[in-house]
């Protein structure tokens, strides 16, 4: 079935510099990773051309978190994140289907056992292997994890002086793809201009805690989703300017708002591309929304959201190649939007073969941010 936003509307422009992903993959909560061609993904009918479902991590805990970058050599690999207390990183070969090919880092006794996101961009200098990023439970470690070799080794970055409540998670990461990076936690905007190397805090407008940011590269705007009084928010700035952002915008439509969740903590996935930015809440409410807007510098517009009911299924996460936007649920379920967000299909009604537990994340082969 398709849900079609209704009320105000939005001129689509066909993405004209995004290069398709050739494969998506998927991973969750039972450790296993599934995946498909970017041709069956598109087809009339993917339910049934999803493969896979290897334990990627080994007898580890599941994934909450999976991004797509380069090794030292400038080849394509997926690093994912866990929840778990040892091996908390998996860096893939090469060969994502390759069933042992996975190797696990173990990031010591800091007490973060919990990595939400994890990012690759490209670093200032031009390097290869550019940088990859990852952070999550802030514990009692307080640490961004950092590697500048393609996955090989990752170093910890101190963050304890600039965090102020370390009760609340770093729920993603974005890169601008020149060696600035930045991520909201508590009411705080957090950035670094030196590939990640070191970080600043400022509050740029008021938030009860950060959710969720995204980079859209095609005009340069950074979108950053947040709680404010109970309900999900979002502003947008210019990357040569972040002490100017939008208007507060609730994240609120003809589908209604965007639902704060019961647990599995305030996380609002974001992602942007084509003056466009979606936002889903990894949520365990059953009436799913998934929200859209325009963003241009300090401008957001055309906020609406839609309702898509899947009782006793949540969405857990979003991504985009700049053609194609995917939503994977808890329940191993995936929708697809191929016009920017505004409507949405669900293709798979629970991937075929899909074992216990459920998807977490999702991701495509392809750079972020998308040029």
């Amino acid at each position: 079935m398709a849900y079609k936003f209704r009320g105000t509307t939005t001129t689509v422009v066909t993405p004209t510099g995004a290069t398709a992903a050739t494969r998506w993959i998927t991973a969750g909560s039972n450790e296993e990773v599934w995946y498909i061609s970017n041709t069956e993904m598109v087809s009339a009918d993917p339910t049934d051309t999803w493969d896979g479902g290897y334990e990627f991590a080994g007898g580890q805990s599941g994934a909450h978190a999976l991004g797509y970058g380069k090794d030292a050599s400038g080849n394509g690999i997926y690093v994912a994140g866990l929840h778990n207390t040892n091996n908390e990183l998996r860096v893939s070969s090469t060969d994502v289907t390759s069933t042992n090919a996975w190797t696990g880092f173990d990031l010591g006794d800091s007490s973060q056992e919990k990595i939400l996101t994890v990012v690759w961009g490209a670093r200032s200098n031009g390097a290869t292997a550019g940088i990859w990023l990852a952070a999550g439970d802030m514990g009692d470690g307080e640490i961004i994890y950092r590697s500048t070799d393609g996955g090989g080794s990752w170093s910890e970055i101190d963050i304890s002086s600039i965090i102020e409540d370390n009760t609340q998670d770093i729920p993603q990461i974005a890169s601008n793809g020149s060696g600035k990076w930045a991520f909201v936690q508590d009411h705080y905007l957090f950035v670094s201009t030196d590939d990640g190397a070191s970080w600043t805090r400022t509050q740029p407008f008021t938030m009860t805690r950060g959710n969720g940011i995204a980079y859209n590269a095609s005009n340069s705007t950074w979108v950053a989703a947040y709680t404010n009084g109970g309900n999900y928010h979002a502003r947008c700035a210019s990357d040569s300017d972040l002490t100017t952002w939008s208007s507060e915008t609730q994240i609120t439509g003809t589908g209604g708002a965007i639902q704060a969740p019961i647990s599995f903590g305030r996380r609002l996935k974001v992602a942007a591309y084509n003056g466009k930015a979606v936002f889903v809440s990894a949520t365990n409410q059953s009436a799913q929304r998934v929200g859209r807007c325009e963003v241009n510098g300090s401008t957001l517009s055309n906020m609406e959201t839609t309702l898509a009911v899947s009782s006793g299924d949540w969405f857990r996460d979003v991504f985009t190649d700049g053609t194609t936007w995917v939503i994977c649920t808890k329940g191993a379920d995936v929708w697809r939007s191929t016009d920017d967000g505004e409507t949405w299909t669900k293709v798979v009604d629970s991937i075929n073969g899909f074992g216990n537990g459920g998807t977490n994340v999702i991701t495509g082969d392809v750079y972020l941010p998308i040029q």
